[in-house]
């Protein structure tokens, strides 16, 4: 029996088991008849997961929505137990539920949620396009993917997954190689990962590209990246960049501490006065 019909007295959705096909998307629902709505803000925080695992198409994204806004993270092992249900099927398309509980796991921004999305990408749960949004949904949760799942992400055929595989990795010995190569990738969101992933972990060869970044597209993650291959010029790059860029401040200041030189506690120190005096500039001398 539906969910709706325990809670709220709806009609089930479901006529039937249907034989699944592996290579296709999943099973069609019945058409509805006389469906009504639910009111999900009425819905204890216990209904609500009892919901999630048998969840259709048509309701999995309204509870997602619902548990984010709730921050309902008891809920992480139900949303990981519907993407179970559908295992095997997505290889062409996305399964509307598999998508839903995604996003509630992304959503619910917990630690609980990125193990889970690592488990699901891990055990080939999600695959097709729905890896896609399993990648984006670890990066986004600052999951780290086991080198043996890392290094075929980082060669996926869609750029957008091997962006975001990079920003899932630590660059050890077995990940370096593919992350130097990808540094030459045609896809400028690409190279710029690799780059701080590269970065992240103190591999100046990644310090030119970086540069780049800094000056085309400066973000914190670059910052972050680039404070640990940065050297002392590399201050004063860092230090006008807080000036024309003054929402990037925080990171700027984070990366000239982890340089930790006389030459970048200097820069720092400019960027703090600026703070105060909006009008003060950075030469290769600090402020002014």
């Amino acid at each position: 029996m539906e969910w709706w019909q325990r809670h709220s007295g709806g009609d089930s959705m479901r006529q039937g088991a249907q034989q699944l096909d592996l290579f296709a998307g999943p099973p069609p629902e019945a058409p509805s008849v006389h469906r009504r709505t639910v009111d999900l803000a009425a819905f204890s925080d216990s209904a609500l997961i009892e919901a999630i695992p048998g969840a259709s198409q048509t309701d999995a994204p309204a509870l997602a929505v619902e548990c984010v806004r709730r921050k309902l993270t008891e809920a992480i092992p139900a949303w990981e137990e519907l993407c179970h249900r559908f295992k095997g099927f997505g290889l062409n398309a996305a399964v509307p539920e598999q998508r839903a509980a995604l996003s509630a796991l992304r959503g619910l921004a917990d630690p609980a949620a990125a193990g889970s999305v690592v488990r699901l990408i891990v055990s080939a749960t999600v695959q097709g396009p729905g890896l896609a949004l399993a990648i984006a949904a670890a990066a986004a949760l600052g999951a780290w993917l086991p080198t043996q799942v890392a290094l075929p992400c980082l060669r996926h055929a869609d750029p957008a997954v091997r962006a975001d595989a990079c920003r899932c990795v630590r660059a050890s010995a077995e990940i370096v190689p593919t992350l130097l190569d990808l540094l030459a990738d045609l896809h400028p969101e690409v190279a710029d990962a690799a780059a701080c992933a590269l970065g992240r972990a103190g591999r100046v060869e990644a310090r030119s590209r970086l540069v780049r970044c800094l000056v085309l597209n400066p973000t914190p993650e670059v910052i972050h990246a680039f404070g640990a291959v940065a050297d002392d010029d590399s201050a004063v790059l860092l230090g006008r960049l807080a000036q024309s860029h003054p929402k990037l401040t925080e990171p700027v200041l984070a990366a000239l501490e982890a340089i930790d030189t006389e030459p970048a506690a200097v820069v720092a120190a400019g960027v703090r006065r600026r703070v105060q005096a909006p009008f003060s500039f950075i030469s290769s001398y600090g402020a002014v």
